[in-house]
């Protein structure tokens, strides 16, 4: 999946549960930022604690 494909994902997501234009838009650069600092399997070992 690219960065843009997720962000997509997630702000379509976020979108639907109810979170501003603001908070959906913090997230997503919050997002960028994690993508531009460590690795997808770095990503994966944080968020899920699995090496994917």
């Amino acid at each position: 999946m690219t960065n843009n494909q997720a962000e997509a994902y997630a702000k379509l997501a976020m979108e639907a549960e109810g979170l501003s234009r603001k908070q959906v838009e913090q997230i997503l650069q919050n997002m960028r930022i994690l993508f531009d600092t460590y690795s997808e399997p770095e990503i994966c070992r944080k968020a899920f604690e699995v090496n994917c």
